[in-house]
């Protein structure tokens, strides 16, 4: 029958490939054009606000401002993990000091070592901002989670009883100089929320647009569309506010399962609050712009992609594996999806050209080389014609999810332009930066970066797969059952060296419970 005579690159399972991954590609962009909507009505509200409140960016009325509205506001810690410095690592915890925010803030600095970079910044930090409350507390090294996870406990346990919440925060992340205020007034609103979070928009701007700076980007932007409303399933480890009593408390055992060989605190977050039905909110201002100060080499971006799809493979509790399994076949269907269709229509668009191209090249008698080659199409209508229009679907499904992606892009620049206005920052030098500007990205090259982050995700995936152990900033993790059990870290002669877990997790332990009495005191 002519069905047997289909070759399989127009097979009807070559042609669901091409449908399955046209259907994902769109209900991305439609999620991708939901987030940009909600955000665009975001900013014209705000913006239409500050007509009557200059300060809208900050807080949506100007009674909010008012000495006796700030001085009720309750206390804040902010905590945060640092390793090494980078070129604007200065500049933004500078940022994170000089918030807006009216009540009282206690900022800790938390370093594995005297002998990291970050020890001698955050002191000289200390030093020029003396009326602020900062902190710098020494962790030590961790053989028993990791050193993000580990830094972050220790900060947690020096947190001052006077604050009512506490925020975990990435060292290279610069907040809004409303975010705090914002993310108070979500979990003043609704005891239910556990945490409150945001999300990082890594743009690139013209001078650094290389291949590996676009696919960081890519990455973060392919997570957005789980963040579009204020109730997301999902949430980001690198912005973090939580009531301090309940980690003080180690409610949902939260700290037990971050401190016991945790690898990332944020999916494990988001287990819990599954698990326990607690909500996770993001306001739409919590959108944080990261710029790419530098281009990356190839392999460090490798090293990223791997480190976000290890995450996937380490679990603290059942559940929480049943989440992590939940997110690796999401992440291999779609990106497997993506990639056997491209194929797919590479194959059956190639077989087409090719098949002219030799018809033409050699026709038959009484024929013209275009005569020859228009045959040779019309042969390979019957046959290939069908799979042919799904390609087409495909491509147009691609294009218009590179489209969205623009849209986003654009939107989440117009927002972070909007919630830190030149000249809102307190720092001169801050007020010199340049706002985020994207008009460079372009939809056809985000359509093509997305092609080789479909590829290179289902390889990041496979290799942390078949080797359980990462790098990440040189120390090498290695997991049993979801758990890091095994740390390796580099000697001073550049040897691997490690410590048994129980030696180092025993220290945090009693180091946890020495703190725990002070505050007490």
């Amino acid at each position: 029958s002519a069905a047997l005579e289909r070759p399989l690159v127009c097979s009807v399972a070559a042609e669901a490939a091409l449908l399955q991954a046209a259907v994902i590609a769109v209900i991305l962009a439609l999620g991708l054009l939901d987030f940009e909507l909600r955000r665009r009505r975001f900013i014209r509200r705000v913006r239409t606000m500050e007509q009557h409140n200059p300060f809208a960016f900050i807080a949506p009325r100007l009674s909010f401002l008012r000495h006796s509205f700030q001085s009720r506001l309750p206390g804040v810690t902010v905590v945060m993990p640092c390793k090494g410095v980078h070129a604007q690592s200065y500049q933004n915890w500078k940022s994170q000091v000089a918030s807006l925010y009216g009540g009282a803030l206690e900022f800790i600095f938390v370093v594995e070592s005297e002998k990291d970079p970050a020890y001698a910044k955050a002191r000289e930090l200390q030093s020029e901002m003396r009326m602020t409350d900062i902190k710098v507390v020494v962790a030590g090294l961790s053989f028993h989670c990791s050193q993000k996870i580990h830094n972050q406990v220790v900060g947690i346990d020096h947190a001052s009883r006077k604050s009512t919440y506490l925020i975990i925060l990435d060292d290279d992340i610069r907040l809004h100089p409303g975010t705090i205020l914002a993310w108070v007034a979500e979990m003043e609103a609704d005891p239910s929320v556990f945490v409150a979070s945001g999300y990082s928009f890594d743009w690139v701007p013209r001078e650094c647009m290389t291949l590996p700076t676009q696919l960081v980007m890519m990455w973060r932007m392919m997570a957005m569309a789980a963040f579009a409303n204020t109730r997301p399933s999902n949430l980001w480890g690198g912005a973090m506010m939580f009531r301090r009593e309940e980690l003080h408390r180690n409610v949902h055992s939260i700290i037990d399962a971050w401190r016991d060989g945790g690898y990332s605190e944020d999916l494990i977050t988001i287990a819990l609050c599954r698990k326990h039905r607690r909500h996770i909110a993001m306001p739409l201002a919590a959108i944080f712009p990261n710029r790419q100060a530098q281009p990356i080499p190839f392999p460090r971006y490798w090293n990223y992609m791997c480190r976000q799809v290890y995450v996937l493979l380490t679990y603290a509790f059942p559940y929480h594996k049943f989440v992590a399994l939940e997110m690796q076949a999401v992440l291999v269907v779609q990106n497997l999806a993506a990639v056997l269709a491209t194929a797919v229509s590479l194959a059956v668009w190639g077989r087409l050209l090719l098949g002219a191209a030799v018809a033409a090249a050699g026709p038959g008698e009484g024929q013209t080389p275009g005569e020859a080659a228009w045959a040779a199409a019309e042969a390979f209508g019957p046959t290939c014609g069908r799979t042919a229009l799904f390609s087409l679907v495909h491509v147009a499904s691609c294009l218009a999810q590179a489209w969205a992606f623009k849209r986003c892009i654009r939107c989440l620049a117009d927002l972070c332009n909007t919630l830190s206005p030149p000249g809102a920052a307190r720092d001169p030098a801050l007020r010199a930066e340049p706002p985020v500007e994207v008009s460079h990205v372009s939809a056809w090259g985000l359509a093509l970066v997305q092609v080789l982050h479909n590829v290179l995700v289902l390889a990041g995936y496979l290799r942390v797969r078949l080797d359980r152990s990462i790098v990440w900033s040189g120390v090498n993790f290695t997991t049993t059952d979801g758990r890091i059990m095994r740390i390796d870290r580099r000697d001073d002669q550049g040897g691997w060296y490690s410590v048994p877990r129980d030696v180092t997790l025993e220290e945090s332990l009693r180091a946890s419970t020495r703190q725990a009495a002070a505050r007490l005191q």
